[in-house]
């Protein structure tokens, strides 16, 4: 099985193509993308993170099932950004954001909280358009995903946006300047 990419590894920057077919060979890109997010502790995966230069995620919340998204598109619905907040009885911080292909890093980034996303979905070896709003942790997953099909990293949205970023150090979140991060790519 093919692993994840770790930054600064120079494939995570390509921008994928869009899917025109799915043949057998992209099938199993797919059909591997799916079975790795089932078995990894995320929310999401992108095939660019799995060296796939192919316009396909997939995302797993709750129900612990993969979704896969190909050519994903959407339009934000909320006309504002923000950085997700996490909220309990007591208190209220921001949503730290991460990736697998940048292990023990969170960070800050501002995102559509509301999207309408439009994709299309391989139902009997033909590619059918889908669509429907998502809001939240699923909202910004597609958003995080989609990202890098274009090449963008979360890392660049916590240097443009000014956010805080932090390095999980065995259980202990602290914090890192950005330029450290990003100087890694040469």
């Amino acid at each position: 099985m093919t692993t994840i990419l770790k930054y600064p590894d120079t494939k995570l920057r390509k921008t994928a193509a869009r899917v025109e077919v799915v043949d057998d060979w992209r099938l199993g890109w797919v059909l591997e993308l799916g079975e790795k997010l089932a078995t990894e502790r995320a929310v999401g995966l992108a095939a660019t993170q799995m060296g796939f230069e192919e316009r396909f995620f997939g995302i797993k919340l709750a129900k612990k099932e993969v979704e896969i998204f190909i050519n994903p598109t959407f339009v934000a619905i909320s006309r504002e950004r923000s950085v997700p907040m996490v909220r309990d009885e007591e208190s209220s911080e921001n949503f730290l954001e991460g990736c697998l292909s940048f292990p023990k890093l969170w960070g800050e980034v501002e995102r559509y909280l509301r999207i309408r996303a439009e994709w299309q979905k391989l139902v009997d070896g033909r590619l059918v358009n889908r669509q429907r709003e998502m809001e939240g942790l699923e909202a910004v997953v597609y958003q995080h995903e989609l990202d890098h099909l274009d090449g963008v990293l979360f890392v660049d949205h916590v240097a443009e946006g000014g956010g805080k970023i932090y390095r999980d150090e065995e259980g202990k979140m602290k914090r890192v300047k950005i330029e450290e991060i990003l100087a890694l790519e040469g």
